[in-house]
C-alpha cells in the first residue's frame, strides 16, 4: 500500500471512530435526559418533566382545558425507604381517577 493509501486508511479509521463516539454520546445523552425527567424508583415522570409538559403550548384541536393534580402522600418518606411499598403507593396514586357521572 502506498503512503497516500495508508494515510487515507487512517483517515477513514478515524472517521469510523468518530461516528461510533457520536452514536455513543447521543445514546448517553438520551439516557441522561430520561434519568433527569423520571423517578428512578418508580419510573414515573418527576416534577421537572411535568413542568416541561405544562409549559408547552396546548394543541388548539385538543381539549380546551388541561388539569394537573400534584399530591403530597403522607408519610411517604418512610414508605419510600421501604422501596417496594413506596413504589406500589406511588404507582397506585398514578392510576387515573375514575369519576362517576
Amino acid at each position: 500500500m502506498t503512503a497516500a493509501g495508508c494515510e487515507m486508511r487512517r483517515l477513514f479509521d478515524a472517521l469510523d471512530i468518530l461516528r461510533r463516539k457520536l452514536r455513543e454520546r447521543a445514546s448517553l445523552t438520551e439516557q441522561l435526559e430520561y434519568q433527569a425527567l423520571t423517578d428512578s424508583l418508580t419510573g414515573l415522570l418527576n416534577r421537572r418533566a411535568l413542568e416541561r409538559v405544562a409549559a408547552q403550548p396546548s394543541d388548539p384541536s385538543g381539549p380546551a382545558t388541561t388539569s394537573l393534580i400534584l399530591m403530597d402522600i403522607d408519610r411517604f418518606t418512610a414508605m419510600y425507604r421501604a422501596k417496594e411499598d413506596g413504589r406500589n403507593c406511588v404507582r397506585r396514586a398514578d392510576e387515573p381517577a375514575h369519576v362517576d357521572d
